[in-house]
């Protein structure tokens, strides 16, 4: 499998309407090429000082290197946290036919 600058970018939201909303304006720039919507999950965390307990929706961007900087500035005007969540994860090989699309997607990012 050949090498590659792919990454999954991981976020969370409220709900799957959030969600869709914000693939939606991340693939019309073509900072990525797929998202996919996971939901519900359970998430718990320290906020302010204190334990919260949410039912979000995990959303996974996948998309490549060059594009991360144009996502994070995309989050700050599109995602609606407060903090959003933003973990980029590297792929390091991954079946290269799918790999070709992916960069093709995002080959003409716009922001």
């Amino acid at each position: 499998m050949p090498h590659t600058d792919a990454l999954v970018v991981l976020t969370t939201v409220a709900d799957a309407a959030e969600a869709e909303a914000l693939v939606l304006a991340l693939l019309d720039r073509r900072l990525i090429a797929c998202g996919t919507i996971n939901a519900p999950s359970r998430s718990f965390y320290r906020w302010e000082g204190k334990l919260a307990k949410e039912t979000e929706t995990v959303v996974m961007l996948k998309t490549r290197s060059a594009c991360l900087a144009a996502i994070e500035a995309a989050f700050e005007e599109l995602h609606p946290y407060k903090l959003p969540e933003l973990i980029a994860l590297p792929v390091s090989s991954g079946n290269a036919k799918y790999l070709d699309w992916l960069n093709g997607e995002t080959s003409l990012a716009i922001s």
